[in-house]
């Protein structure tokens, strides 16, 4: 499908050409039965805009509020305008609100929540969205909300990067009553709403409306194929990006949660072990449409290629409107970018959506403790610092165990990633009294350990730098440097790497499985840690310890090249983290 472009007040009449195709296709005696169907562009991937990198010099000048900077070694790295007008580095830390509920928070509670979440050492706030919210009309845009959160955000120097569902989690994920939002009644009738996705089960019954889909799921899609879905779909992304073009306080947004297809819980079924579910005849008239165009007949490389298609196009349509901004996605709880074929073959989305759905960043989802087979099928893919899509995992879970939050995040961190995200609402990370848990602890020690070494961690690529180290006893040193500083990042490797069964879904479950393979007693223990440290050029260096995020007194030492000093850390646990800054003297 070619959509024109034709500016009218700053719109683009990409909504126009696609209702074109929606009357040609409703009706139609084509591939496929029923309200028709937004056909596949096999050149799709041509037309994609991602967000526009620009270089050092470029960044001087540009007026835009926030940018992708190409960095003189070479990083892509995220800045933000400052209140004095510059453009300066920006790593984000980010916290989910908690606000999923029937009632939208007033200013008053973003104003308690938005207080907590700076005290946690957080930057940016995964602040839940859903298009119902912005939209509450055909038509009708009402940004009340969501301006009214980001002035509270700005108030406490915060960022947001706005978690933007176009699906359901009945009854209040993200907001209540979304089974009466209007994009999923467009084509009501016969007692099926057509633009919904559809789901059949092993019997052969057909779940077709609100209702019967909330009972058998729990969550309701929209059917993105729809020829009434797709182009409302698009014109919601243009307005949407361009309201917040200028602002200085939204600094991306992850169009989709867990989003594609959708997924069904019926595992071990006779008929739907093959997950041959989708049943919305806009589906299965895209899939015949999707047959001939690409002379292609499998059933699960057309569920992949539509999302791809789809999420090219909507990221597309944001950045004409903002090429700045960054625009993510998640694919559902790290499953497909594990490899499980389950996963896979539901959603539509693997490790390589990310890239072939043209996405700026990898939101990378790490509750289950699979991350060394997320972390194995990624690392072939993508060159995270330097190329697009970048790494700025979205949803690293705090509420298993702590140590697995922390490897998860080490994990991100000595990769050179952009910034990372945790998914845990910040009240059970606060008491009553005020005062942080072990899980705001936790969070709060490597946010400050982050932002006191930020020049190295936002510029820094993975590598020894001026300075190699090496540690033992089990322990492990990951490296960061930048013209700046080396920033060792030591820790104990767990090494979370639980291959499930069809049923080991859960993610209670499977971190059980890992624990009770893994008794706390191996953790066990206290240890004075070497770390040895080997000068790449001779000279004066500065080192300095921060142990569980607070900072020790630093030492200076003179090294001669290729000679190593060591430091050794006492009393570590097989729990802590410690960062050790390394800084050539001048």
């Amino acid at each position: 499908m070619i959509f024109g472009k034709l500016s009218i007040g700053g719109a683009l009449t990409v909504v126009a050409a696609c209702l074109v195709a929606q009357a040609a296709q409703e009706g139609s005696t084509g591939p496929g039965v029923g309200p028709g169907f937004v056909p596949f562009d096999p050149n799709y991937g041509a037309k994609a805009q991602r967000v526009r990198i620009v270089s050092e010099k470029e960044a001087q000048v540009l007026k835009a509020p926030s940018a992708l900077v190409r960095l003189a070694n070479g990083k892509l790295a995220l800045e933000v305008r400052d209140k004095s007008g510059k453009l300066q580095p920006f790593y984000p830390m980010g916290l989910a609100t908690g606000y999923w509920s029937n009632q939208p928070p007033t200013a008053s509670d973003l104003d308690r929540s938005f207080t907590n979440i700076a005290k946690l050492g957080a930057n940016t706030v995964m602040m839940g969205l859903h298009w119902k919210v912005i939209e509450p009309e055909q038509g009708r845009f009402d940004f009340t909300y969501t301006d009214m959160v980001t002035d509270v955000a700005r108030k406490h120097d915060l960022k947001v990067w706005w978690v933007y569902f176009m699906h359901s989690h009945p009854p209040n994920w993200p907001v209540g009553n979304v089974g009466d939002f209007w994009v999923y009644h467009l084509d009501s009738h016969d007692g099926a709403d057509y633009t919904i996705q559809w789901i059949k089960d092993d019997k052969g019954n057909l779940y077709r409306n609100i209702q019967e889909i909330v009972k058998a799921r729990g969550e309701v899609f929209p059917a993105y194929e729809h020829p009434k879905v797709f182009p409302l779909v698009i014109r919601m992304l243009h307005t949407f990006a361009r309201h917040y073009k200028d602002s200085d306080t939204v600094v991306g947004v992850q169009l989709g949660n867990e989003e594609g297809f959708m997924t069904v819980d019926w595992r071990g079924r006779p008929g739907t072990e093959q997950w041959l579910t989708d049943a919305n005849p806009a589906t299965l008239g895209l899939f015949e449409d999707w047959k001939i165009t690409t002379g292609k007949s499998d059933w699960f490389t057309f569920k992949r290629d539509a999302v791809n298609s789809w999420w090219t196009q909507f990221c597309a349509a944001y950045h004409a409107e903002d090429p700045y901004k960054l625009v993510s996605f998640n694919l559902m709880t790290g499953g497909p970018e594990a490899g499980y074929e389950w996963w896979i073959h539901q959603s539509g989305t693997d490790s390589l959506t990310y890239e072939k759905g043209n996405l700026d960043a990898i939101g990378v989802m790490f509750h289950r403790p699979f991350n060394e087979q997320i972390w194995a099928n990624l690392d072939v893919l993508y060159r995270y610092p330097y190329e697009l899509p970048i790494l700025i995992p979205s949803e690293i879970g705090i509420d298993r165990t702590i140590e697995y939050f922390q490897q998860s995040v080490i994990g991100t961190m000595e990769r050179g990633a952009q910034g990372f995200a945790v998914w845990q609402y910040f009240p059970n990370m606060i008491g009553a009294n005020g005062a942080l848990n072990a899980q705001g602890a936790a969070f709060k020690r490597i946010a400050d350990m982050v932002q006191a070494n930020l020049d190295v961690v936002h510029p820094g690529l993975p590598g020894p730098g001026d300075v190699a180290m090496e540690t033992s006893l089990g322990f492990k040193v990951s490296r960061l440097h930048a013209a700046a500083g080396t920033v060792g990042i030591l820790y104990f490797p767990r090494i979370y790497d639980v291959k499930l069964g069809d049923q080991d879904w859960d993610q209670v479950k499977a971190l059980g499985i890992w624990q009770a393979a893994h008794p706390e007693s191996m953790f066990a223990g206290t240890f004075d840690v070497p770390v040895k440290i080997t000068a790449v050029k001779a000279g004066k260096y500065s080192i300095q310890v921060y142990r569980n995020g607070e900072p020790q007194p630093p030492n200076t030492e003179t090294l001669p090249a290729n000679q190593a000093t060591t430091v050794t850390i006492r009393g570590l646990s097989k729990s802590d983290v410690t960062f050790v800054r390394v800084k050539r003297a001048p």
